[in-house]
């Protein structure tokens, strides 16, 4: 394979770029893409950098109202991933979280009746950590 590149290899030019060539050759001239055909035309640069501007709002609203990475991807309909490189290509800071009190005293108080932390956490619907996390604050 190499020799048929071979041709289209200059000092600088990648092997990518070779493959490129070389199947642009082996096309017929009057079948052959124009160079502008294989790239994307300013129109449709334009749109796409719109959508993603308006995507990146819209994680941004999101975030601020408090939603987590996987309740964002769910409800603008892309992966996790791509939110959070949003998040991170637009700075965008973490939501405030405020402690959540009234939850908090009720573990204790549970806990403080013996139960266990899994008892505790299946019963109020939570993270056996936070729990613990509760506990070891003391909340009431």
């Amino acid at each position: 394979m190499m020799d048929r590149l071979a041709p289209y290899m200059a000092p600088g030019v990648s092997l990518q770029d070779a493959i490129r060539e070389a199947w642009l050759a082996s096309i017929p001239e009057e079948l052959r893409p124009q160079r502008q055909d294989l790239r994307m035309a300013g129109g449709a640069c334009e749109s796409a950098r719109q959508r993603r501007d308006e995507r990146a709002a819209e994680v941004s609203r999101l975030r601020i109202e408090g939603l987590h990475v996987h309740q964002i991807a769910d409800r603008i309909g892309v992966s996790e991933g791509t939110v959070k490189r949003i998040i991170r290509e637009h700075d965008i800071p973490a939501p405030i979280r405020t402690k959540n009190t009234e939850r908090d005293e009720q573990i204790v108080a549970l806990v403080r009746q013996g139960l266990s932390y899994s008892q505790v956490a299946r019963m109020m619907g939570c993270a056996r950590t936070t729990v613990s996390r509760a506990w070891n604050g003391r909340a009431a």
